[in-house]
């Protein structure tokens, strides 16, 4: 960057500056495929009945799963 206090530029001051660029949280994480999965009640406590996966295009994602019903 470059400022100066007239316009022939007689008096002027150069600096360099670093810009870090983040990447923001701005992607929505989708699942590449729907699930269904049928529990048996007779399942013993901690079966596991299915995986599901999920992929975000943000940097760094960190996706979170909840039953929600």
């Amino acid at each position: 960057v470059e400022a100066s206090d007239s316009p022939n530029r007689t008096h002027f001051i150069r600096r360099n500056f670093t810009i870090n660029i983040r990447d923001m949280n701005d992607e929505s994480p989708k699942f590449n495929q729907s699930w269904q999965f049928n529990i048996n009640e007779s399942y013993s406590i901690n079966t596991v009945i299915g995986k599901v996966q999920a992929h975000d295009k943000d940097l760094n994602d960190e996706i979170k799963y909840n039953i929600t019903d």
